[in-house]
């Protein structure tokens, strides 16, 4: 009778799995600070805040890709770090509340990808900057027209023209 075939153990090389990164609320977290050469502020500090920036503009494409009414504002915007503390300024309130919802992911990826000591993000909303009304009603027609045209007025009364407002 025929002896049944004995299979010889094959031996099978196995790749190590590439790193797969995981994600938290769409931030992929790989930790790239400790990868690059690490920089402190007080090493070279115009090379740590020039990094910083190429940084910041990562994390607002990533962090912000699906509220573009942050992220083109927020993509080279002045910025101010001390003490691993970033101060941000921006225009208006919605903008204040829509960084605010995504103000742990900001830190979570800027402390993979650029510092771990990063601490806090403090962010104000800046009065001083003077925001263009681009809806206006009749009133403020009639302001900008005599802002333009200072004439506008006497042309207004030659006609005795008011406004409903």
């Amino acid at each position: 009778q025929p002896e049944p075939a004995t299979e010889e153990p094959v031996a099978e090389t196995v790749q190590p799995e590439p790193a797969v990164a995981e994600t938290h609320n769409s931030v992929e977290t790989h930790n790239y600070a400790s990868q690059q050469s690490s920089s402190s502020p007080t090493d070279d500090p115009e090379k740590y805040f020039e990094r910083f920036k190429a940084q910041w503009n990562e994390m607002v494409d990533c962090v912000f890709n699906k509220v573009p009414t942050l992220q083109a504002p927020l993509k080279n915007y002045p910025l101010e770090l001390r003490n691993n503390t970033i101060y941000l300024k921006l225009r208006n309130s919605m903008q204040v509340d829509g960084f605010s919802i995504k103000k742990v992911a900001v830190l979570q990826y800027l402390r993979n990808h650029f510092d771990p000591n990063i601490n806090e993000v403090e962010v104000e909303l800046d009065d001083k900057t003077e925001l263009k009304k681009y809806i206006l009603d009749e009133k403020d027609k009639i302001k900008e027209l005599q802002h333009q045209n200072p004439d506008f007025a006497e042309f207004m009364q030659t006609l005795n023209l008011q406004s409903c407002n």
